[in-house]
C-alpha cells in the first residue's frame, strides 16, 4: 500500500467500531477497507453501500452480482478484485471450472443468454463503450426480459466495482496473505 493505514490491531475509537462491524458481518477485514482507515466515516459509508448493493434486496441474484464483479475485475485487470469476487462467486456456483470459463471468456461460458447480456453490459460500462453500444446491450437485455430494476442494479454494481478497483489500484492495495479467502457471503 502506498499510504499509511491503521490495522485492526492498532485501531481505536470510531475506527475500531468500523472494524468490529466488518468482522461481525464479513468475518474479517479486507485490505481494501484497511486502506481507507484514515477516514473511518467515509469508509463506513462505503461499507454500507457495498453491503446494500451486494447483499441487499434486488431482483438480481447474489451470484449474478458477483458474476458482474468478476467481469469488471477481468476488464480492469485487477487481480485483487478478481481474487475476492471469484472466491465469492465460487461460494454460490461451487464449480471452479465454471468460474474459470467465465474469466477466460464470458461469451463462450455456459451461463445462459440473460447472464451473458449482463456480462456484456459490465464489459461495455467498464471499457467506456459509446452510447449506441450500451443502448444496443440494454435493448438486448430487455428482449431477454431483464427488467429495468435489474438493469439499474447491474449498472450500480458495475460502477461501484469499478470505483473499488480504482481505490485498489490508486492506493496499491495488495491481496491479503490468505489470497482473499474465508469471508462470509450469506
Amino acid at each position: 500500500m502506498n499510504i499509511q493505514a491503521i490495522s485492526p490491531a492498532e485501531a481505536t475509537d470510531e475506527l475500531r467500531e468500523v472494524y468490529n462491524t466488518l468482522e461481525r458481518n464479513r468475518g474479517k477485514v479486507a485490505n481494501l477497507y484497511e486502506a481507507q482507515s484514515l477516514n473511518p466515516e467515509t469508509m463506513m459509508r462505503n461499507i454500507d453501500f457495498n453491503i446494500e448493493l451486494m447483499f441487499g434486496g434486488s431482483p438480481l441474484k447474489r451470484y449474478q452480482k458477483e458474476m458482474l464483479a468478476v467481469i469488471v475485475s477481468v476488464y480492469t485487470d485487477c487481480d485483487y478484485s478478481l481474487a475476492h469476487h471469484s472466491e465469492a462467486l465460487a461460494h454460490y456456483w461451487k464449480e471452479e471450472g465454471r468460474i474459470q470459463s467465465l474469466v477466460n471468456d464470458y461469451k463462450t461460458a455456459e451461463i445462459g443468454r440473460a447472464n451473458r447480456a449482463l456480462c456484456s453490459y459490465a464489459e461495455a460500462l467498464t471499457l467506456n463503450a459509446n452510447k449506441s453500444v450500451i443502448d444496443q446491450i440494454v435493448n438486448r437485455m430487455k428482449e431477454l426480459k431483464i427488467e429495468d430494476r435489474e438493469i439499474l442494479d447491474a449498472a450500480m454494481i458495475i460502477s461501484y466495482i469499478n470505483f473499488q478497483v480504482r481505490l485498489v489500484k490508486g492506493l496499491s492495495v495488495e491481496l491479503e496473505a490468505d489470497g482473499g479467502v474465508g469471508y462470509w457471503y450469506d
